[in-house]
């Protein structure tokens, strides 16, 4: 294993890399229990789960993350972007004990915008909440799409007049 789960000053647990990493690596790939929406709203009202906690790949379908993929935080200004449905890629090049992360507004869609999460990452690009892919300034927006880290379920839902 190329990681160490440990406590951050401000983010709870986060993945720290113990080798560096290209940019256009494969650095992880999300493991977990798939579920539906329904099994993961049961979760949720039995206290397993908040609505924080599962990873979504499709309009119905979650996964139930295992420990080391629930542990990857987001930033602002992140390491990583998501292809392939469940790959976890290098955006950049990464080094020994950097955290890993990824920008989790580009996994969530527009219909979802009433999701909100404060936002810890402090970096010099941090909106201070992270919430639906539409609210990623276009600037930012625009960098995610080149390098094809927004996926293909989230791209579908995309107001691509909003960006023309």
């Amino acid at each position: 294993m190329h990681f160490k789960i440990k406590k951050t000053s401000r983010k709870g647990q986060g993945v720290f890399t113990t080798k560096p990493f290209k940019k256009g690596d494969l650095v992880h790939v999300f493991a977990g229990d798939r579920l539906t929406s329904k099994q993961i709203d049961k979760r949720i009202e039995a206290g397993f789960e908040t609505c924080d906690d599962p990873f979504q790949i499709s309009r119905t379908m979650y996964i139930d993350l295992d420990e080391l993929s629930r542990s990857i935080n987001h930033s602002c200004d992140p390491n990583c972007g998501i292809k392939q449905e469940l790959k976890l890629f290098a955006i950049r090049d990464i080094a020994i004990g950097e955290e890993i992360c990824f920008d989790y507004s580009t996994t969530v869609p527009q219909y979802k915008s009433w999701w909100k999460m404060k936002c810890f990452c402090k970096s010099l690009n941090c909106r201070k909440v992270i919430s639906s892919f539409n609210k990623i300034p276009k600037k930012h927006l625009d960098y995610y799409l080149k390098l094809q880290i927004l996926p293909l379920w989230v791209r579908k839902f995309r107001i691509y007049d909003r960006y023309s």
